[in-house]
C-alpha cells in the first residue's frame, strides 16, 4: 500500500480545522465587506485543496512513509516500533462508507508533533496499518469486529448506570463560578452604574445565572450520553480496547504494560448512588482530546469494580499486610489549611462594605459562608478517609492509598517498581505537634512526574511504609 492519498471526505475534516477558529470573524468580514470577506475565503479553501492533493502516505513492510508539501517536499518516516497507540475515529456519517479516522502517536514529544493524523482512510487501511505494527512487535493481531458482538468484552456500560453518571458531572460549576466572579468584578468596579437598580432587576440576574447553569448541566447531561454511548471496554493480550460515541465512534487502546497506576474516583454524590470511575495513569499519557487520557471504565457499580478490575489485576483484591490512617485529630489540621481563604475574603469585604453594592455584598457574604461550611465538611471527611496501605504481591508488592479533596474519593493502587521515588516531609511545627509527617510518592505519567500525597500521618507509621520501599 503505497504513495496512497486520503479519501476526499478529509477535505471536510481540512475546511473544519481552518475555519473554526475564524468562523465568527468570516462572516463579520463578509457581511462588513462582502468582496474581502469571500477572498479570503477562497484563499482558505485553496490552502486547503492544495494540502489534500499533496498529502500521500505509504504502510510499507517496516515504516509508514508520509510525503506532504507543495514547494518545500517534506517526509516523516514513522517505524512501527516507534508507533506507542493506534487510534480509530469514526463519523456516523463515513459508517456507510467504511471510512474512518486513523491517529498515529509517537510519544516522541508532548505536544501534537508526536502525531500523524489521517484524517480520513478506508477501515481496510486501518486495519492493515494494525496488522503491520502487531508483526513487527512479534504480536497477534485479533480479528476485528463489531465492538458490541466480541467474544472477549471486558465490560459493556449499561443504560441506567451512564444515565446515573451524566446527571452527576458537575465539570460545569467552574463555567458558572468564573460567570459569578466577573459579575461581581462589575458590580465593584462600577458601583454607580448599578445604585439605581431595583431589587426586581437584582433578582432578575440571579435567575438569569440560575437558568443559565441549568442550560449548561442539560447540555453537558446530553454531551456525556453522546460521548459514551454504547461504551465498550475488550480485553486484548497485552492491551485494553475501548469503544464509545454515537455520532463519532472513538476507538482507543490502552497497553497493559504501559500502567503506572490504577484510580478509582467517585465524588461524593456518585459515592451516594455507588457508581465509581476507573482511571490508569500511563507512561505514554499526554494531554490532548484526540488520545484517550488514561480512562479505563468512566462509570460501573461500586459493588463490581474490585471484582471487575481484579479480572485483570488481581492485586486490587487483596487483603493489607499493613496499614495506617493519618492522625485522629487530623481535622482542624485540614480546616485549617483551607479555611483562612473565607476568613480573608470576610475580613478584606469588611473594610470595603462601603464601596461595594449592598445586595452584592450580601451575597458575597453568603458565598463565603457556604464556602467555609463546605470547607469544614470536606476537612471532615478528608481526616476519616485517608488511608495508607501495603498489600502483597509477589515479592514486592503495592501501595493503596485513599485520600479525599473537594468532596472526590480517590483509591491509588502504584506497584513498587512503577514508583520513582517516595519522601517525607516534616515541617518544624508538625514534629512538634505530635511528630507528624506527609509521605509523599512520585511516579512516571507521560513525560512528567505525578505526586501521591498521604497527609498528616504519625511520623513512625510514615517510616515503616519508606523502609518498605528501601528493603523491597
Amino acid at each position: 500500500m503505497s504513495n496512497k492519498r486520503l479519501n476526499i471526505f478529509s477535505i471536510l475534516f481540512y475546511l473544519y480545522s481552518a475555519f473554526k477558529n475564524i468562523f465568527v470573524f468570516v462572516i463579520a468580514l463578509i457581511a462588513a465587506k462582502p468582496i474581502l470577506g469571500i477572498l479570503i475565503t477562497l484563499i482558505l479553501v485553496l490552502i486547503v485543496l492544495v494540502r489534500y492533493l499533496t498529502y500521500r502516505y505509504s504502510v510499507l513492510d517496516d515504516q509508514i512513509l508520509i510525503k506532504y508539501g507543495l514547494f518545500l517536499k517534506k517526509e516523516l518516516h514513522i517505524p512501527y516500533d516507534k508507533i506507542q497507540v493506534i487510534q480509530h475515529n469514526q463519523w456516523f456519517f463515513l459508517k456507510p462508507f467504511n471510512l474512518e479516522q486513523v491517529i498515529l502517536d509517537t510519544a516522541s514529544h508532548s505536544d501534537s508533533k508526536s502525531k500523524v493524523d489521517l484524517r480520513v482512510i478506508s477501515i481496510d487501511a486501518g486495519q492493515f496499518i494494525e496488522t503491520k505494527h502487531a508483526k513487527s512487535a512479534g504480536k497477534k493481531i485479533p480479528k476485528e469486529k463489531d465492538s458490541n458482538y466480541s467474544d472477549n468484552c471486558f465490560y459493556r456500560a449499561t443504560t441506567h448506570d451512564m444515565k446515573l453518571f451524566a446527571a452527576t458531572n458537575f465539570s460545569f460549576i467552574s463555567a458558572i463560578s468564573l460567570i459569578t466572579v466577573l459579575i461581581f468584578q462589575l458590580f465593584l468596579n462600577d458601583k454607580k452604574s448599578f445604585e439605581s437598580i431595583n431589587h426586581a432587576s437584582f433578582y432578575f440576574v440571579i435567575s438569569f445565572l440560575v437558568g443559565f447553569m441549568i442550560l449548561i448541566y442539560i447540555v453537558g447531561f446530553i454531551k456525556t450520553q453522546l460521548k459514551y454511548y454504547k461504551f465498550t471496554v475488550h480485553s486484548e493480550d497485552t492491551y485494553f480496547r475501548i469503544s464509545s460515541g454515537l455520532f463519532k465512534r472513538k476507538v482507543d487502546k490502552i497497553p497493559i504494560d504501559k500502567i503506572q497506576n490504577i484510580v478509582f474516583s467517585q465524588n461524593i454524590i456518585r459515592k451516594m448512588l455507588n457508581i465509581t470511575t476507573v482511571n490508569v495513569d500511563l507512561i505514554t499519557e499526554n494531554d490532548d482530546e484526540n488520545i484517550n487520557n488514561g480512562l479505563l471504565i468512566p462509570f460501573i457499580k461500586s459493588q463490581l469494580v474490585y471484582e471487575k478490575i481484579g479480572q485483570s489485576f488481581s492485586y486490587v483484591c487483596s487483603k493489607p499486610f499493613l496499614s495506617f490512617t493519618s492522625y485522629k485529630n487530623a481535622f482542624w489540621l485540614f480546616t485549617r489549611n483551607v479555611l483562612w481563604i473565607p476568613l480573608t475574603l470576610l475580613i478584606m469585604l469588611f473594610f470595603i462594605r462601603d464601596y461595594i453594592f449592598v445586595n452584592v455584598l450580601g451575597l458575597a457574604i453568603l458565598i463565603l459562608i457556604i464556602f467555609s461550611v463546605l470547607t469544614i465538611i470536606n476537612a471532615f471527611i478528608k481526616s476519616k478517609n485517608v488511608e495508607i496501605s501495603l498489600l502483597p504481591l509477589n515479592k514486592q508488592g503495592i501501595v493503596k492509598i485513599k485520600d479525599v479533596h473537594l468532596f472526590n474519593y480517590y483509591t491509588n493502587f502504584v506497584q513498587w517498581d512503577k514508583i520513582q521515588s517516595m519522601s517525607l516531609k516534616q515541617t518544624y511545627f508538625m514534629k512538634k505537634y505530635h511528630n507528624l509527617a506527609h509521605l509523599e510518592i512520585n511516579i512516571r505519567v507521560g513525560e512528567h512526574a505525578k505526586k501521591i500525597e498521604c497527609r498528616y500521618l504519625k511520623y513512625d507509621d510514615a517510616k515503616k511504609i519508606i523502609d518498605w520501599y528501601k528493603l523491597s
